[in-house]
């Protein structure tokens, strides 16, 4: 099931706008993380930087 994605309205007050485009964000995130394993969830994409 995908996760609602629906843009918040451009005439909204400053909070909505901001917590509509959050929360919008966070669905995508579980939308592409979703079917992953604990251990790629956990895995670091970048390598280290050097010290």
């Amino acid at each position: 099931m995908a996760p609602s994605r629906i843009r918040p309205p451009f005439d909204a007050d400053e909070r909505s706008q901001l917590v509509g485009w959050l929360d919008m964000q966070r669905a995508i995130i579980h939308y592409k993380c979703e079917g992953l394993s604990d251990t790629d969830t956990h895995r670091p994409v970048l390598p280290h930087s050097p010290s």
